[in-house]
């Protein structure tokens, strides 16, 4: 599995993030990967609809 690193993480958005995953029993990095894997199905969903649509 990789490592991913993420500087300048503003401090409101760390402290969403860790409340979120908290509220989910998850860790951050757990959440954070949950996060990015559903934004890229949502992005690879939308752009599906729209080659349909063209």
């Amino acid at each position: 599995m990789n490592t991913l690193h993420v500087r300048s993480v503003p401090d409101d958005l760390y402290q969403r993030l860790q409340q979120l995953a908290q509220t989910r029993n998850r860790s951050l990095s757990a959440q954070v990967v949950m996060m990015l894997a559903q934004s890229l199905e949502e992005e690879e969903r939308r752009r599906n609809q729209a080659q349909a649509l063209t």
